[in-house]
């Protein structure tokens, strides 16, 4: 689980496409296609579809990483700007 261990152990930033991209790259994933896949229509589209209840409800926060970071929601991949 080399993502899990750069989060938690390495304290790295893995919340911009492109940070991931990089990373994933790192472990044999060709960058430019998990940029294409993030930034797919069926993906914006599934990240629309799923933070539309959360508007609604109106939660700002998606994710805890670490013990202290909550990433917010329009940072996540995939998020229109």
């Amino acid at each position: 689980m080399p993502a899990f261990g750069a989060i938690q152990n390495q304290r790295r930033q893995l919340t911009k496409p492109e940070d991931q991209a990089e990373f994933f790259a790192i472990h044999g994933v060709d960058k430019e296609k998990y940029l294409a896949t993030c930034n797919s229509f069926a993906i914006k589209g599934q990240v629309d579809k799923t933070e539309e209840p959360a508007k609604k409800a109106e939660i700002t926060g998606g994710l805890l990483l670490g013990r202290q970071r909550e990433v917010p929601l329009r940072s996540r991949p995939g998020r229109r700007p």
